[in-house]
């Protein structure tokens, strides 16, 4: 294989775009795998006290990045089209845990609510998200 700096741009693009692909599918499957280490209490099991303890010293993920994961394993794990939205890529971790943190603030349980919410920031920015969110809290 060659060293990336020797590679053609139509190379590099197909390779990054390919390597992004590897990166959502592996997203995917590590909330599948939080959901069942939460379920099993793994973290537990191994010493941790909390699952955000576990994916912060035995994933290495910094504090925040642990958080974000956590909050859309979350939304993922108790909201079906989530689950789908983010395999089709209509919905990126960072805004599952924006949407996840907004459903505990304003205690939405409503599953018909929560899937409404998702529709309407499908196609938003995570910085939209937030204000669309604010706004939606805020009632106006």
């Amino acid at each position: 294989m060659k060293p990336i700096a020797e590679i053609s741009n139509l190379h590099l693009h197909r390779r990054t775009v390919r390597y992004a692909r590897v990166e959502q599918r592996a997203a995917r499957a590590l909330l599948s795998h939080l959901h069942e280490v939460r379920r099993r209490r793994v973290y537990a099991e191994l010493g941790y006290a909390s699952l955000w303890e576990y994916v912060v010293k035995a994933l290495g993920y910094d504090e925040g990045g642990a958080s974000q994961r956590i909050r859309a394993m979350e939304l993922v794990a108790t909201v079906p089209a989530a689950r789908k939205m983010l395999a089709s890529g209509e919905l990126s971790i960072a805004k599952a845990a924006v949407v996840q943190s907004h459903f505990r603030a304003e205690s939405v349980t409503d599953r018909e609510e929560k899937v409404r919410v998702l529709l309407e920031v499908r196609e938003c920015s995570v910085r939209d998200t937030r204000e669309l969110l604010k706004r939606r809290a805020d009632g106006v």
